[in-house]
């Protein structure tokens, strides 16, 4: 009798072996599948990133040459300025005529230096 119970046991126990692994077969199928789709994944979010990363690498170029650009031009404007305030300053600072009496004479301003002192180039 103990045969048979250790038979009943033994098939009982390959059943349930059998299911686990039947159960553990279905498993990792659906691991393979989800791993795939993450793989799937990865490999967007890495072009996605490339992506990204190449546009950062054209807008910081992009932002380097406005800098640039704009430094320029904000030199260009100060040198004008400060042509402007010379010619205006050479025109302030002429030496004054004075008449028989000491008084001194208008004279008028000379419009090309007039014009250059308004605008230098």
């Amino acid at each position: 009798m103990f045969k048979l119970y250790a038979a009943i046991g033994a098939a009982i126990l390959i059943a349930i072996l059998a299911g686990l692994l039947k159960v553990e077969r279905a498993r990792a199928e659906r691991l393979k599948v989800e791993l795939r789709a993450m793989e799937q994944t990865a490999k967007g979010f890495k072009a996605s990133f490339r992506e990204a990363e190449a546009r950062r690498a054209t807008e910081a170029t992009q932002a380097r040459q406005a800098m640039s650009e704009a430094q320029a031009s904000c030199t260009a404007r100060i040198d004008k300025a400060r042509k402007a305030g010379a010619a205006i300053s050479s025109i302030i600072n002429k030496p004054v005529k004075y008449d028989a009496a000491h008084c001194p004479v208008r004279s008028l301003v000379d419009a090309d230096s007039l014009r250059d002192a308004i605008s230098p180039d």
